[in-house]
């Protein structure tokens, strides 16, 4: 099974599309919260439930059970609810960054085939079924802000990173698509928020470390997955500091509008 790759004919549209999501991600991280709006679950686009439909395909799997919800947030994020379920934030659909969302739901569907959703729910007790399937929002390789609705928040174990890490470098070569993929997104997302491993999110192993674990970047992966990373980051910065000025603005008026009725 051989995943389609950029359609460079697409590339300027899906490059466009990519800086709301990115320069979002990082104002969340910036101002730290998130609306309980933000929470509600919606269905992912078909092209993105696609990618992990052929992932799944690809590593043996039934890919009809293959169930992927949107959450409506600005952060780029993604993870596995066990039972062949997966979510995606909105902030990682829009970025259109086809090798991000592949090197992302590799590592997901890796998650999901090792069974690490099912044994982290197994350690929990005192949550009922519904909190359970918000609390299983565990969240792609440490990189995530707690959202507001996300009760019964957890993070894999080093080991199981380093597990679910290798497993989707091998679902990605079943799928024939470069095995970098997960590097791709581990990189993207290390230049994007810095080095994170650590601190509030102890139990990941710091993505540094697990870039040094991966193979390196080949020919192909200007042509495949767009310019330099490194560019990306800089205009989000740039993006962001503009998006939080307006914010800002915003939260003034309403304080402004607020008081007026008072």
């Amino acid at each position: 099974m051989n995943l389609p790759l950029l359609d460079r004919s697409r590339e300027v549209t899906m490059m466009n599309r990519s800086w709301w999501g990115v320069f979002s991600f990082v104002a969340l991280l910036l101002t730290g919260c998130a609306t309980a709006k933000s929470s509600k679950l919606g269905t992912a686009p078909p092209e993105v439930t696609t990618i992990f439909r052929d992932l799944t395909e690809a590593s043996g799997r039934d890919s009809t059970s293959v169930i992927v919800s949107e959450r409506r947030s600005p952060t780029i994020n993604a993870a596995s609810a066990g039972g062949s379920r997966f979510i995606v934030t909105s902030g990682l659909v829009e970025t259109g960054n086809r090798c991000l969302l592949i090197g992302v739901a590799a590592h997901e569907l890796a998650h999901d085939t090792l069974g690490h959703v099912q044994a982290a729910r197994s350690a929990q007790t005192g949550v009922n079924a519904a909190a359970n399937i918000v609390g299983a929002f565990i969240p792609f390789g440490g990189v995530v802000v707690q959202l507001a609705a996300m009760p019964a928040l957890q993070a894999y174990s080093r080991s199981q990173e380093a597990d679910a890490d290798r497993e989707a470098m091998i679902i990605l070569d079943r799928a024939g698509q470069p095995r970098w993929m997960l590097r791709y997104a581990l990189d993207f997302l290390t230049r994007l928020q810095g080095e994170g491993g650590g601190g509030w999110l102890s139990s990941h192993p710091a993505r540094e470390d697990r870039l040094a674990e991966q193979p390196a970047f080949d020919d192909r992966v200007t042509d495949v997955c767009g310019p330099d990373i490194e560019m990306d980051r800089q205009v989000a910065i740039a993006r962001t500091r503009i998006f939080l000025a307006n914010e800002r603005g915003l939260a003034k008026e309403s304080r402004e509008d607020e008081t007026a009725r008072d």
